[in-house]
């Protein structure tokens, strides 16, 4: 199995998403401090109250793969209609 701490994301790749991520949350995303806030927020913190009625008492959503899922698949079906949502129409 590969070890994913040392895999290379290809820079590209790596620029893309965090312009992604920068135009989606009009954040400056060149601030080391500011960056690393905006993935803690959207990173899947196992005691977030949002998820709790759907997991048990014993459960972490960082051992739930499908909570993790289905969790990154709304994300981004919301990403995507608020992105289109906030595309200015052409004139």
């Amino acid at each position: 199995m590969e070890n994913v701490s040392t895999t290379e994301i290809p820079a590209g790749v790596e620029l893309d998403f965090t312009a992604w991520l920068q135009h989606l949350e009009r954040r400056d995303l060149g601030d080391p401090t500011e960056f690393a806030a905006v993935v803690r927020e959207l990173a899947l913190d196992p005691h977030r109250t949002e998820y709790a009625e759907y997991i048990g008492p014993r459960q972490s959503l960082m051992s739930d793969a499908g909570a993790r899922w289905a969790s990154l698949v709304a994300m981004l079906i919301n990403t995507v209609h608020s992105t289109i949502a906030d595309t200015p129409e052409a004139s």
